[in-house]
Parts: C-alpha cells; sequence; structure tokens
C-alpha cells in the first residue's frame, strides 16, 4: 500500500499531547509502554505529552488517537469492575480490550478511511481481532451502518441491509434501489458502512463489491470491509480494478505472546497458564485472540477470583475442541 498521506488532522496535536500526558500521570502509563502498543518511537511521544509539539507523520498521529480513544474507552466502561478484592489480593477477574499493536493500527488505519472518506480493506485470519475493531469503531460513529455478509447473500440483501441502516424501504431494480441509496446517502455524508465477513461478498459475482464502490464514488462516504484474506484474491482480479484502485489495505498479523504476557499480569494465574495463553493468542492458525479470549473468559468465570492453574484450563480446554 502507498504511503498515507493526510492533508489536514481534525484534532491538534497540542490536545493529544495533553491526552497523552493524563493518561501518564494519572494511570500511571509509560511513555514506553504506549511506544510499544503503537510501535511508535518513544522519543516523539515523550517530547508530544512534555511540549505540545513534535515531529510525527500524520499517520502516525491518527494511530496515537486510536490507542489514546481506546484507553479511554476501556477505562471508562466499568473501571471498579476491573479488580476485585480477594483472598490473593486485588487480582482482576474480569477480562480487559488487549491494545495489541495489531488493534492500535487497524484502528488508526479506519479512523484514517473514515476521516478521509475512503475504502479501506481489513484482512486478518479468523480471531485476530478484525470483528473487535467493527465493534468499537461502529460503537465511536454517529452513523454507522453494520452489515455482517454471510455465504448466500444476493446484491438484493446487501441493498436491503443498507437501506435499512439509512432507515429506508428500497424497492424496484437494482439501479433504482442503489440511486435511492445514493440520495439518501448525500443527505448523511458522515455515514460509514462496514461490512464485516467480507469475504462472502464475492459469491457467484463481483456486482456486489462494484456497487459498494458506487455508493462510494457518488456519495463520499467511507467504506470499511472486513474479511480474511480470501477477499484479496476478488480484490486482485481484472474485473474489481476499478475497486482495488481506490482501496487502501490493513493486513493483522497476529498478537505478540509478550503483548499478552503484559496484558496477562494482575491476573491470579500459574505462569504456565500465562505462557500457554500468550501462546494461544499468538496461533492464528487455530483462532489467535478468538481462542484466547474464549479460554481465559471460561478459566475466570470457572474461578471466580481463585487461582487458574493448569488443570483449570485443561477442564476449560474440553469446551474448546481442537486444543
Amino acid at each position: 500500500m502507498e504511503a498515507l498521506r493526510v492533508e489536514t488532522e481534525i484534532r491538534s496535536l497540542r490536545e493529544l499531547g495533553q491526552k497523552l500526558k493524563e493518561i501518564h500521570d494519572r494511570d500511571g502509563i509509560k511513555y514506553q509502554s504506549i511506544s510499544e502498543a503503537t510501535g511508535i518511537n518513544r522519543s516523539p511521544i515523550n517530547t508530544l505529552a512534555l511540549n505540545g509539539t513534535a515531529s510525527l507523520k500524520p499517520e502516525s498521529a491518527a494511530r496515537l488517537w486510536a490507542w489514546v480513544d481506546e484507553w479511554e474507552r476501556s477505562q471508562g466502561l466499568a473501571p471498579a469492575a476491573m479488580t476485585v478484592s480477594n483472598a490473593e489480593g486485588g487480582c482482576k477477574t474480569t477480562q480487559e480490550i488487549i491494545l495489541t499493536k495489531d488493534l492500535v493500527g487497524a484502528l488508526g488505519f479506519c479512523d484514517f478511511c473514515i476521516k478521509h472518506r475512503e475504502i479501506g480493506v481489513v484482512m486478518g485470519m479468523p480471531g485476530t481481532g478484525k470483528t473487535t475493531v467493527v465493534q468499537i469503531v461502529s460503537g465511536k460513529q454517529a452513523h454507522a451502518i453494520h452489515i455482517e455478509a454471510w455465504l448466500s447473500m444476493r446484491l438484493g440483501d446487501l441493498l436491503d441491509e443498507i437501506g435499512a441502516g439509512l432507515g429506508l424501504q428500497v424497492n424496484g431494480t437494482i439501479n433504482s434501489r442503489t440511486q435511492k441509496i445514493i440520495r439518501a446517502l448525500k443527505q448523511q455524508p458522515d455515514t460509514v458502512i462496514l461490512v464485516d465477513e467480507a469475504e462472502y461478498l464475492k459469491k457467484w459475482n463481483v456486482e456486489k463489491l462494484d456497487v459498494l464502490r458506487k455508493l462510494h464514488d457518488n456519495a463520499g462516504v467511507a467504506i470499511l470491509l472486513f474479511g480474511t484474506p480470501a477477499i484479496a484474491n476478488v480484490l486482485n482480479r481484472r474485473d474489481t480494478t476499478q475497486l482495488s484502485r481506490r482501496m487502501f489495505q490493513y493486513s493483522f498479523s497476529g498478537a505478540r505472546k509478550d503483548e499478552i504476557r503484559q496484558a496477562l499480569r494482575g491476573y491470579n494465574m500459574d505462569e504456565s497458564v500465562v505462557e500457554r495463553l500468550a501462546a494461544m493468542a499468538a496461533d492464528t492458525a487455530h483462532g489467535g485472540m478468538g481462542t484466547y479470549t474464549k479460554m481465559l473468559e471460561l478459566c475466570l468465570y470457572a474461578t471466580q477470583g481463585e487461582r487458574i492453574t493448569d488443570a483449570t484450563l485443561a477442564e476449560a480446554a474440553m469446551y474448546k475442541p481442537g486444543l
């Protein structure tokens, strides 16, 4: 993908620096930790927080804003419920959103596409965190149309879903329905269309993808597609050139073990369990973060604050065949 070029930033660097300093001072989050989570060097982060200005590329600022937004969101959901007091002393008993480099990068990418009303494609293996990104991005937008594609979805179904998101009943020919949607989108140019499981849009033909391109070109709205790497095979076809020339791409690489180890600090569990959960999260071939999340949820539910051991994990694995 070509280097992202951003002409203007909606929020100032000074405001971003203030937010970073607040999180550092209030929550005790080190600038080095922010650097590791975002993949941005510590030096400009530190300079920005202290001086309100720094030499940052626009896409780096977008990634920092994505991290700040998600951090504040995670803290505001239920701050008192993040930990409970137990015999081991204040260990966490609920799951938290893990701000991995992958997640922060994807959120920053989506933020860029939304601000500049681009077509973006987020690709990753099942369990890498795509649906989490969809939920976060959808929840932050005033006008988001969230569609989950399915295997037998036809073009008419896609138009019905978009129409419903706009509060419209779309009848008639495909062209008349498309034009009605375009007119409605022009009245709400800040609308974001998000399609999860987008690899299913390739079924039978590429008409559904072409209609999405028309909506983008004629109404100027942002469109984000989320799918497995299989969608790349369709986007590289000759008959999808018009779409592929307009879009930006982001690919999930999977969580790193060190990120998961850091996130599991504060839970009442054996070190061997930490290592096994970290390995699960990093294993994109077997569900990655999706498997990790389900296993941790089962362990926390089963122990209710008591220590999570290898035996606990083994029992939880009985409910997740294939592990």
